[in-house]
């Protein structure tokens, strides 16, 4: 059920899903639709929802910590930090939580929190709301925090039934590709 709606947010808001141009605008569903625009935000939410969901124990506390991340990377965008290096970090993350998944192996915490709560921090400081409105920014922060969380909870628990062989073998399949897009995203930026 999430998911379709989520297909239905996101199919009734295409026109204007341009992040990061001109008419994208501060609302509230601009904000919905950026995780989903931003090709490095996309790579690593697919990939935290993969690995999370792979997971048999903890998915409740990896998914609390990574939607930490997100809010307290939002916060500080929203108390105005400076540029940081988030799009490098988010594919790095999205490299470790492909290998990870398609490794098919449990995560341990003292493996697993650090990379949720990295890889929400860097989502949140990459969501720079751009408009001049202090009320637009604030709204667009809230609807990037909740797509940037449901995204990843709604894989998860769609993930969490898949139990036949070749089920998780297909999932292993999509670990390995998020980790190969992920490669490939990181060998063209730092060989620019």
């Amino acid at each position: 059920m999430a998911l379709r709606l989520a297909i239905l947010l996101l199919t009734t808001m295409v026109s204007s899903a341009l992040a990061h141009a001109p008419g994208f605008g501060g609302r509230f569903t601009g904000g919905l639709v950026h995780p989903v625009v931003v090709p490095a935000h996309l790579l690593a939410l697919i990939g935290v929802g993969l690995l999370v969901g792979q997971q048999a124990e903890g998915r409740a506390a990896f998914l609390t910590i990574f939607g930490l991340g997100v809010a307290a990377g939002l916060l500080a965008i929203a108390w105005a930090a400076g540029p940081s290096s988030a799009k490098l970090v988010l594919t790095t993350a999205a490299l470790a939580a492909g290998a990870w998944t398609a490794s098919a192996r449990p995560l341990p915490p003292v493996l697993g929190w650090p990379l949720m709560s990295v890889t929400g921090a860097a989502i949140g400081l990459d969501s720079p709301p751009e408009t001049a409105s202090l009320r637009e920014a604030n709204h667009m922060l809230i609807g990037t925090g909740l797509a940037a969380t449901a995204i990843p909870t709604a894989l998860a628990a769609a993930i969490a039934h898949l139990n036949r062989d070749w089920q998780r073998l297909a999932l292993r399949i999509a670990g390995s590709w998020i980790a190969a897009a992920a490669i490939l995203v990181l060998a063209l930026a730092l060989a620019a």
